[in-house]
């Protein structure tokens, strides 16, 4: 088993994520042995995980690499950490779950450090009539109906 994949989607946010690829290249054997990590990148928006287990999962791009990455995850056996780094449109994922925008604040390595601390969240996911739904955040409201008899 080892330690990190990065899963990168290049055309997220405006191509922000391959920015963030040649980034991760140059930062990551400066921290992590190259031994522990793979990095992959998604093929037009669609993650194929590989066979190999790893202990954390981090994926570069929007709420729709995510949600990918999740959906192929949870079929696994032993299910991963899962890191995100927010380089997509909305990023809703991240901004609400109050992940602070380490990249800008901390550069490269303290993203890194801070994915290799591992602090982590609960996210939930719902299966329903056997389909799998991931939210950001999940809301209902109950309405009063109010029925109306009129005498003509």
């Amino acid at each position: 088993m080892k330690e990190f994949l990065f899963i990168i989607n290049p055309v997220s946010g405006g191509r922000r994520g391959d920015l963030l690829r040649h980034r991760l290249l140059e930062a990551l054997p400066k921290r992590i042995p190259r031994s522990s990590y793979d990095i992959l990148l998604t093929d037009r928006g669609t993650v194929k995980l590989p066979a190999t287990e790893y202990k954390t999962v981090v994926v570069a791009g929007g709420d729709g690499s995510i949600w990918q990455t999740v959906q192929k995850l949870i079929q696994r056996q032993a299910i991963p950490k899962l890191g995100i780094i927010p380089v997509g449109t909305a990023n809703d994922l991240a901004r609400v779950s109050g992940m602070p925008k380490l990249l800008k604040k901390a550069g490269m390595h303290g993203l890194l450090k801070a994915i290799e601390r591992g602090k982590t969240i609960s996210l939930d996911v719902l299966k329903l009539n056997e389909h799998l739904f991931f939210t950001n955040y999940y809301g209902s409201t109950m309405y009063k109906h109010r029925s109306i008899n009129s005498a003509a």
